[in-house]
């Protein structure tokens, strides 16, 4: 790196980068922004004036549905200039509920709803989230005199008010019912009892009203349609509302779902349509942070969940990386809004619930400041810079990923470290009570208590292949097979809490793996920025962890990297954690084989199917839920990833293509995409309900992420990653963003081929992996793996010469605007083409 370029990464590091959602004026965001509500849309303009309308289903005499119990994702564009998301509802279980609405201005949106005849529909307007902190405005609401329309305006109390503060919703038809008001819960009780909403009374002659409402019968029509506009002048945006209306809003909507088609990232062939369905639940689980003036992905939607809201925790990271290469905006807002809740003391919180939003457990505190999140923040931020190469992202994120690495082993204050109770230089699970509870909580935590709590920092509660939770579940001949090896376990197997380093006396694989994964990735930041010293200083903290995990956590016995007691025993019950050495590079290439070899066994893991994430054999195994054997996307996915980085490309596009096949079965039988399979092995029932509708989590997508990723990855090792040495069937993927360029590939058995903007850039005979992949107007480089020889093809340039090297060898050059054709041998290569 020449020393204009250090000078440049040092200034962008000292810089104070603002959060990406304090930016230019007249932004119009619109998106199903509220957690709680997908079946509605929310208006944002320049982040400070909020406009929420809601679609609300219900029956007279029965009941009002706030929100859907079941709901199937449509399309849903970055932009939204298309989305489309059909319910069912308690009241008909047959016909669904369909919204379709596209932007079709910057401040214009336009929609139907079609609902069936045996229900009614209330459209509410709202603020959603209520107030926030330091606001200087409030909504008001009015419904029109002739039922066809509602007013809104956020009220500024300041100077320079921001603009497009007002909202005009206007119907295709007429309402039965309308009415202003602030008590939701009155209202509620009027459309059952009446049927539709009336104006309630007030008690003063004056009051701003926070709701409105107009509701439509459609036993007649079974459809509405609407145009929502925001601005600033009422007049002008009637007349814009107007000219909408005077369209055909079902053609409005299908040639918005045509261009839409037309352009979005789409993947076919032996994958299908997973990245659809990647995008789909990206897209859908978009939410707005209002204090912070930040979108954000959390995927916590859950179907029939009113109170959910938007949780920060760990599986945001991995939908973050994964946002990457279709919308890098919002992949860097999302590390902004996660690495923004940082605590004093440099931990990431392990959970973070929004302010103004419901808690998904009234027993958790908003924010879980006495636990950490596993350590996976700095590997993703890398992913989502090596897709967008926003250098201002890396430079705003690495001093507070740097904190957080520290803090793990930093002294807290009294000489012992956080997480390394023992100072042996090993982690472990942990809770700081009184940092989360304060001193009157903490006391209320008895022993069996703070050990639950410290083992949820694994991101994952139910997890029986902890020792202790054996005697809870089984005794007898069952607790004598907990061994792989046969023998029996130790008899004081229990697990312990120390109250004096608030940690679990255990050193577990999983947590040091991905610890010593986010220092060596956080050293190739440091390297990025230009910061060499820290860089070396952070080389030599992962080698030590490496080493330390080599010397205490291998088994020479066992042929295993094993959790391990503070006294010395081994805990010889197995998940696919004690795997998690692979992606952190710890193994040699030796014990790396013999890790392998520990996965293909059957009785314990095996590839037949998507990966369990305990072990066959274990006692507690009965492949229902991830901690008892199922199969769990984000320890596949990490596995996935570690396979890879040990060139063992075989098992890794087994277990990619798995995960795909089980994702995609679940779709096709459920409309869901889930993050857990139960194993084939389940003593779960066909008929079993769990069984026949796969859990949904916050980790849904990466079921199918790997299958994609063997086409294309932002490879953390080795940057723009293409292709497949083992493809056995054809793949394509089309219009994919990668650092502001949009690629197509195919891969397969016969042919690789690299599209850039729509030209091709290089076409393999055979299937070929191409790392390091850089590409510009005068050049392509890239290292390449093939198994066999293969002959690449290189289109020709108008007037250019072509000129090819392999391995720092010439082989020649073409007469001008001729094609390029040459041949690569078996084994790793690097290739230089010069135009």
């Amino acid at each position: 790196m020449n020393e204009f370029r250090k000078v440049v990464r040092l200034l962008s590091l000292l810089v104070l980068v603002a959060a990406p959602g304090a930016r230019a004026q007249d932004r119009v965001m619109a998106g199903a922004f509220d957690a709680a509500h997908a079946n509605g849309i929310v208006l944002i303009t320049n982040h400070q004036n909020i406009f929420g309308v809601r679609f609300l289903v219900y029956r007279q005499g029965a009941s009002v549905e706030e929100s859907p119990r079941q709901f199937d994702f449509g399309r849903a564009a970055v932009d939204g200039s298309a989305a489309r998301i059909q319910w069912r509802t308690q009241f008909d279980e047959k016909t669904p509920v369909l919204l379709r609405w596209s932007r079709v201005a910057k401040n214009i949106v336009v929609g139907r709803l079609t609902a069936p005849a045996s229900v009614r529909v209330a459209v509410e307007t709202y603020r959603p989230w209520g107030q926030t902190s330091g606001e200087t405005s409030w909504p008001a609401f009015s419904v029109q005199p002739d039922r066809q329309a509602i007013l809104g305006e956020h009220v500024h109390n300041q100077k320079s008010p921001a603009p497009l503060r007002r909202l005009l919703l206007r119907f295709d038809r007429t309402g039965i019912g309308a009415a202003n008001y602030n008590d939701l819960a009155a209202m509620r009780a009027m459309l059952v009892r009446d049927g539709h909403p009336q104006q309630i009374a007030s008690p003063t002659d004056y009051a701003v009203s926070r709701l409105a409402a107009l509701s439509f019968d459609l036993s007649q029509n079974q459809s509405v349609g609407f145009v929502a506009v925001v601005g600033d002048d009422f007049d002008a945006m009637g007349r814009e509302a107007a000219k909408a209306l005077q369209k055909p809003l079902d053609e409005i909507l299908d040639n918005a779902d045509r261009i839409y088609d037309g352009a979005r990232p789409i993947s076919s062939g032996a994958i299908g349509e997973s990245l659809e369905s990647v995008t789909r639940w990206l897209n859908w689980n978009r939410y707005y942070w209002a204090e912070r003036q930040l979108e954000f992905i959390a995927p916590t939607r859950r179907q029939g969940l009113l109170s959910q809201g938007a949780v920060f925790s760990w599986d945001s990271f991995f939908a973050g990386a994964m946002a990457a290469m279709l919308d890098g905006g919002i992949a860097a807002s999302t590390m902004h809004a996660l690495l923004e809740g940082q605590t004093v003391d440099g931990r990431l919180p392990l959970r973070r619930h929004l302010p103004g939003q419901a808690q998904a457990s009234q027993q958790e505190s908003i924010v879980t400041a006495g636990r950490s999140m596993p350590p996976v923040g700095t590997f993703c931020v890398w992913r989502v810079y090596l897709a967008t190469h926003d250098l201002e992202l890396l430079a705003w994120a690495y001093p507070r990923l740097k904190q957080w690495n520290d803090w793990w082993t930093a002294d807290r204050g009294d000489g012992l470290a956080w997480r390394d109770g023992n100072g042996d230089g090993l982690l472990e699970f942990g809770i700081d009570a009184e940092a989360e509870m304060g001193a009157v909580g903490s006391k209320s935590l008895n022993a069996a208590a703070r050990l639950r709590l410290s083992f949820s920092e694994t991101g994952l509660e139910d997890r029986p292949q902890w020792p202790h939770e054996l005697r809870a579940e089984a005794s007898g001949a069952a607790s004598a097979s907990a061994s792989p090896s046969g023998g029996h376990p130790p008899p004081n197997d229990e697990l312990k809490y120390n109250e004096r380093t608030h940690t679990v006396e255990f050193s577990p694989v999983g947590l040091n793996s991905l610890y010593a994964l986010d220092t060596e990735t956080l050293a190739m930041m440091a390297r990025e920025l230009g910061l060499s010293a820290e860089a070396q200083q952070l080389q030599t903290r992962y080698e030590r962890i490496r080493d330390g995990i080599n010397k205490k956590l291998w088994s020479e016995e066992d042929g295993l990297y094993l959790n391990r007691y503070w006294d010395g025993r081994y805990s010889r019950r197995l998940s696919l954690e004690n795997f998690y050495p692979l992606i952190a590079g710890l193994a040699s290439e030796e014990r790396a084989k013999i890790l392998l070899e520990a996965l293909r066994e059957t009785r314990r893991f095996g590839f037949e199917q998507p990966l369990p994430f305990i072990a066959r054999n274990d006692p507690a195994f009965d492949g229902t839920t991830a901690g008892r054997g199922g199969s769990w996307a984000p320890a596949n996915y990490l596995l996935y990833l570690g396979l890879k980085r040990y060139g063992f490309h075989d098992e890794a596009a087994q277990v990619a293509a798995r995960c795909s096949l089980a994702a995609r079965t679940s779709l096709e039988k459920t409309r869901r995409l889930p993050d857990l399979f139960p194993s084939a092995e389940s003593r779960a029932t066909e008929d079993d309900a769990e069984t026949a509708r796969p859990p949904v989590s916050d980790f849904a997508g990466l079921a199918l992420w790997p299958a994609i990723e063997e086409l294309i990855n932002s490879d953390p090792w080795g940057g723009l990653a293409m292709g497949s040495v083992v493809a056995a069937e054809e793949s394509r993927i089309e219009r994919l963003r990668f650092s502001g360029a949009s690629f197509d590939v195919i891969a397969g058995p016969k042919r690789t081929v690299i599209r850039r903007d729509g030209k091709i850039d290089v076409e393999c005979e055979g299937p070929v992996r191409l790392r390091a992949y850089r590409v510009n107007d005068r050049a392509i480089g890239f290292a390449i793996e093939t198994r066999e020889q293969v002959r690449l093809l290189v289109p020709g340039a108008e007037g250019k010469k072509i000129t090819v090297s392999v391995d720092d060898k010439v082989l020649g050059s073409t007469s001008p605007g001729a094609a390029a054709s040459f041949r690569v041998p078996p084994g790793a290569h690097k290739v230089l083409i010069v135009k």
